[in-house]
């Protein structure tokens, strides 16, 4: 009986080591991300980009994942893309594209807004980033 205890006693330890070491690097101090700027443009009916101005802190290469919700009254469609920023780049701008499956009418949408999703840690807040027209 107590060869078993020692047996699963091992395989439990064994098991958090090796969990513990496929957390670490998951857990490394990376640059962290904010939105300085952000707003959205239609590029057909049922084409539309987002524009946001990230400022990176921190050293390294880091990948800012944003999510981009655009707010039609009866639906919300959300998109997510995550971008490799270089080492040497401490703020840019990058592009997040949604295509709709539906045609997308500006006077109906109500909000577009963007925000960073962070693995382990909460989300930042939500940016607005108003439609852009022409008028």
């Amino acid at each position: 009986m107590h060869r078993r205890t020692l047996i699963v006693s091992g395989l439990t330890a064994i098991a958090t080591i090796v969990t513990g070491c496929l957390a670490a690097p998951t857990d490394s101090q990376g640059p962290t991300f904010t939105i300085d700027t952000a707003e959205s443009h239609m590029l057909s009916s049922q084409e539309l980009i987002a524009v946001v101005g990230l400022k990176k802190d921190g050293t390294g290469e880091g990948a800012p994942t944003i999510r981009w919700e655009l707010n039609g009254g009866e639906y919300t469609q959300a998109t997510e893309q995550q971008f490799v920023i270089p080492e040497d780049m401490s703020e840019t701008t990058v592009s997040v594209f949604l295509n709709s499956p539906t045609e997308v009418v500006p006077e109906k949408i109500e909000r577009s807004r963007v925000k960073l999703l962070r693995s382990g840690a909460s989300d930042s807040a939500w940016v607005e980033a108003p439609l852009q027209t022409d008028e």
